[in-house]
C-alpha cells in the first residue's frame, strides 16, 4: 500500500504513476475519497467549502482522468465513484456535502456516456449516513476528525493495492493525518 494526501494533485499523480509501476497496470479505481464538514452555504468556512469540492469532486475527476487514459490503452476497466444520497436528496446543515456529492453523481453519468465506447465502465454507489463517531454526535467531523481543530492536518489519503493477477485496484479514503 501507499498513501497520498488527496488534496493535492501532485500526490495524486505520484500515487498513479507508482501504482502503475508496480503493477503492470490498473483494472479498477474506485473513488472514496470524501470528507462531510457542517454547514450552509452561508455559515461554511470557506477553506472547508474549497476542500470538499476538492475531494468530493476535483480529486475523483483527476484520478478517473488518469484512468481512463490508460484503461483506453489495456482494452477497458472499471471506475466506481462512492458518492452518498445526499447528492441526491437534501439534509439541512449539510448543503456543502450534498452540493458535492450531487456533482460527483453528475460526474459519474457524464463519464459512463463519454468512456462507454473505450470499454470503461462508471458507477457510483450511494450510501446513507454510515454510522460513525462523527456522524453519532452530529459533530463537524471529516472522517473522525474535527475540522474545527487547529492541531493537526487533516487530508484525505489514497492507497494502491494488489489485486487479482498483475493488476491494481486504486481506492482512496478519508483519513485523520497529522503532519
Amino acid at each position: 500500500a501507499r498513501r497520498a494526501d488527496m488534496s493535492k494533485e501532485d500526490d495524486v499523480h505520484e500515487l498513479w504513476e507508482w501504482s502503475v509501476a508496480e503493477f503492470g497496470h490498473v483494472d479498477a479505481v474506485i473513488n472514496n475519497a470524501g470528507i462531510s464538514p457542517n454547514g450552509t452555504i452561508e455559515n461554511m468556512n470557506w477553506r472547508h467549502f474549497h476542500l470538499a469540492f476538492q475531494i468530493n469532486v476535483a480529486t475523483p475527476a483527476l484520478l478517473s482522468r488518469l484512468a481512463a487514459t490508460h484503461m483506453r490503452e489495456i482494452g477497458g476497466g472499471a471506475i466506481v465513484n462512492v458518492a452518498s444520497t445526499h447528492g441526491m436528496t437534501g439534509i439541512s446543515g449539510r448543503s456543502v456535502y450534498g452540493i458535492s456529492k450531487g456533482g460527483l453523481i453528475q460526474m459519474t453519468r457524464m463519464l459512463a456516456i463519454e468512456w462507454a465506447e473505450h470499454g470503461i465502465r462508471v458507477n457510483a454507489i450511494a450510501p446513507t449516513t454510515v454510522g460513525s463517531d462523527g456522524s453519532r454526535s452530529g459533530a463537524s467531523m471529516i472522517d473522525g476528525c474535527d475540522v474545527g481543530c487547529d492541531t493537526g492536518r487533516r487530508a484525505a489519503t489514497g492507497a494502491a493495492m494488489a489485486g487479482g493477477d498483475r493488476c491494481a485496484v486504486i481506492a482512496a479514503s478519508a483519513r485523520c493525518c497529522s503532519r
